[in-house]
């Protein structure tokens, strides 16, 4: 009834929410009537299913159709880092890519006040997990942040050693722009001694994750 508006206004919510309820108590009919009427929401079920069950592959999904709300999952990128981490965590290097790349976004997302309050801070912490993920972008940005001071101290021992690890990364276009700070700072002779990383970035909240971004978190 809810599907087609018979006899009530047409509500796919309530729709899905009995025909999933159908399905649960072995009425063959309300599966099927979810795949048919509804695929994405069949679709994403599915899935869920099968990355709650270990599937990599399937985190991955599951992961990537949260950050992007796309494939029946709505956007929210907390619960896109917390499947994409299950994967990772499974040594799979597809998602600790996805992973840092989703960190790296969150980064630009505070630096540029897109969706969010603007702030440095938060976007340097977002930066240094997608960096800390080996994701060059985030790591030549870690250069630059240390080396202007905005967002964390300015510290030119820190952007070498950030620039040197975006620099590692082969021919990436990140990794070309390091290259040529690196050259730069080594003539002025700025913070070219053989430098670790510091704890030195702030942690502006003990759950940032949780933190209302306004874009799904």
């Amino acid at each position: 009834m809810y599907a087609e508006g018979r006899g009530v206004p047409r509500d796919d919510r309530l729709a899905v929410q009995w025909f999933r309820k159908a399905a649960e108590q072995g009425y063959a009919p309300g599966q099927s009537n979810l795949y048919w009427r509804y695929p994405e929401v069949w679709f994403a079920e599915r899935l869920k299913t099968e990355a709650e069950q270990g599937d990599a592959e399937a985190q991955i999904s599951v992961g990537n159709s949260y950050r992007f709300g796309i494939s029946g999952f709505p956007q929210d990128y907390e619960k896109a880092a917390y499947w994409l981490r299950l994967a990772a965590e499974q040594g799979n290097v597809e998602a600790r890519d996805d992973l840092g790349s989703l960190y790296g976004s969150l980064g630009f997302k505070y630096d540029k006040g897109e969706g969010v309050e603007q702030d440095h801070e938060m976007a340097v912490y977002w930066f240094k997990r997608a960096a800390e993920l080996g994701d060059a972008n985030a790591q030549f940005i870690l250069g630059l942040k240390h080396l202007s001071g905005e967002g964390v101290e300015q510290d030119d021992e820190m952007a070498v050693y950030w620039f040197r690890l975006a620099a590692e990364q082969g021919d990436d276009t990140f990794a070309r722009m390091a290259r040529n700070f690196l050259s730069s700072m080594h003539e002025e002779g700025r913070g070219t001694e053989d430098v670790s990383p510091r704890e030195n970035t702030p942690n502006p909240t003990p759950n940032p994750e949780g933190k209302k971004t306004g874009t799904g978190m």
